[in-house]
């Protein structure tokens, strides 16, 4: 039996979406604007003046598969029509079209990790910075979905959300330490796929303490260095400030060994080496 073919459009995808507009007084068509809204922002557009900007630079492009009773919608209407549609109607439609563009790649890494979105706060209103946790498919290239961390909360609680809206079958999940769970690893072999999970041991109890003792490595221990970094974190009033830190360094020790002392050549380092200058700049006069 021949399979269905699978609908890619963005006009099938969105036709579901609940126009909040009065019948009567509608002069473009929803679907156009969200055609319009979703190619304007991949191709740069940030704002809704440049979405308008945009339909109008590819209106005779639009007009070959849009119907644009109209022509192209002001930027006021593309923010008073946007503003009043809902939201979570809107993320189930755009969902579905992406999972409908993705290609299901077995092997594919699906990297889970979340950020504060920058300049989202409003102190006069209280509220406190976005938090989003992201799912980027590697292969496709592509933000699968998006969920927020609720008030008060961490991504702990929003990554089993997450995890219910993809399809992970085949697939490798990475999460950072903030996602090894026992609950969040269940989830994931639960829907097919495999995962990744960082491990740090400064939290009591954490299970790299006992797998440590699975992996035995006593001369690659033996060799892990610490030198300091400094790294620039934020920016000062006088120039980016600097942050002291220690990170390990240590070459790899399971397949090649090391010659023996009497055999190896020891140079010395330039960078270490203090050059003796005379007193006066004259040879013999010190």
């Amino acid at each position: 039996m021949p399979e269905t073919p699978i609908d890619r459009s963005l006009v099938a995808h969105f036709s579901i979406l609940e126009d909040p507009r009065c019948p009567t007084k509608r002069r473009h068509l929803l679907s156009d604007m969200v055609v319009i809204a979703v190619a304007g922002t991949l191709c740069g557009a940030d704002s809704w003046t440049e979405i308008a900007w945009f339909g109008k630079a590819k209106q005779e492009w639009l007009e070959q598969f849009l119907a644009l009773p109209n022509g192209i919608p002001s930027h006021d209407t593309f923010g008073r029509v946007f503003g009043l549609l809902d939201p979570e109607g809107f993320e189930r439609c755009f969902r579905a079209w992406v999972e409908s563009i993705r290609t299901v790649i077995p092997g594919e890494v699906v990297a889970i990790d979340g950020k504060q979105l920058r300049h989202s706060y409003d102190r006069g209103k209280g509220l406190a910075p976005l938090h989003l946790v992201t799912a980027w498919a590697s292969t496709n290239r592509v933000v699968l979905s998006q969920v927020a961390t609720a008030a008060k909360s961490n991504e702990i609680t929003a990554i089993p959300a997450l995890l219910e809206l993809l399809q992970l079958e085949g697939c490798i999940v990475t999460i950072d330490a903030m996602g090894c769970q026992h609950a969040i690893a269940e989830r994931i072999q639960a829907q097919g796929a495999d995962y990744v999970l960082a491990l740090k041991g400064k939290v009591k109890g954490h299970p790299l303490i006992s797998l440590k003792s699975l992996f035995p490595l006593p001369t690659l221990a033996a060799r892990v260095q610490t030198r300091p970094v400094a790294k620039p974190t934020d920016r000062g009033p006088c120039g980016p400030r600097l942050s002291s830190n220690r990170c390990l360094r240590a070459r790899c020790a399971l397949t090649i060994k090391d010659p023996p002392l009497d055999e190896r050549t020891s140079k010395p380092d330039p960078r270490r080496t203090r050059l003796h200058r005379p007193r006066n700049g004259i040879p013999g006069s010190d």
